[in-house]
C-alpha cells in the first residue's frame, strides 16, 4: 500500500457537520472547493466550512483525486470518464 501524501499547493481544511456528526479532512484548496459547492447543493442539512486551520493529524479527503478537476463541479465527471 502506498503511503498517502498531501496534495500540490495550498491546503484546506473541509469540514462537514449533520447533526452531531462532524468530519473534518485536509485537501488541496482546489478539491476542498469543488466538494463544498456539490454537497452545498445536495439539499441535505449539511454544513460545510473550508477553511486554513489544517492540521497534521487530520486525514486526507477520501477519493481526494475525483474532486481536483474544475470541470466536475458543473459536469459530476472527470476529465478520464468516457460514458
Amino acid at each position: 500500500m502506498s503511503e498517502a501524501t498531501d496534495p500540490p499547493g495550498p491546503l484546506k481544511r473541509i469540514r462537514i457537520e449533520s447533526g452531531s456528526l462532524t468530519a473534518e479532512y485536509r485537501a488541496s484548496a482546489e478539491q476542498a472547493r469543488n466538494v463544498a459547492d456539490r454537497l452545498r447543493h445536495t439539499g441535505l442539512e449539511l454544513t460545510v466550512t473550508v477553511d486554513a486551520d489544517v492540521r497534521p493529524d487530520l486525514p486526507l479527503l477520501p477519493c481526494a483525486r475525483l474532486w481536483q478537476w474544475p470541470d466536475h463541479r458543473a459536469t459530476g465527471s472527470s476529465p478520464n470518464r468516457s460514458d
